[in-house]
């Protein structure tokens, strides 16, 4: 049961990192909406310290799946019916999460995408394509 339990806990945390990295991107996008390229570097910062957290994090629910003898949390939870009650209502909730994460991180990328576009045709309205000024690079 102390597996259980741990694995339980680590899920919990994962989500709460998951969910601040949530509200990060929502920030980024309100910054990028303003075009706030200053406010941007401490929410990467602090954006950059908790996805380290998720990555250990998620180390951590590999070896205790692996340590139950599963591959997956799905794999895990669908092993048995306490395993199931256990783990499929905090798997869903991990699940909601990241998608809304996805979903957001996405809609940032995109206006990155759009704002570079748009600099590189005023780059090239006002002659300088080529001369190796302002946005030369791509997402």
């Amino acid at each position: 049961m102390t597996e259980r339990k741990n694995l339980a806990d680590l899920l919990t945390s994962l989500h709460d990192r998951y969910s601040e990295l949530l509200s990060l991107e929502q920030e980024k996008t309100e910054l990028l909406v303003k075009g706030d390229a200053e406010g941007l570097t401490p929410l990467l910062n602090r954006q950059q310290a908790i996805l380290l957290e998720c990555h250990n994090l998620e180390t951590k629910r590999q070896a205790l799946c692996s340590a139950m003898g599963h591959e997956t949390l799905l794999e895990l939870a669908e092993h048995s019916l306490q395993n199931k009650l256990i783990f499929m209502p905090l798997y869903e909730k991990l699940k909601a999460v990241m998608d809304q994460l996805q979903d957001v991180a996405e809609r940032n990328r995109k206006l990155v995408e759009t704002r570079l576009s748009t600099l590189r045709h005023l780059q090239e309205k006002a002659g300088l394509s080529g001369q190796g000024h302002l946005i030369t690079t791509k997402v």
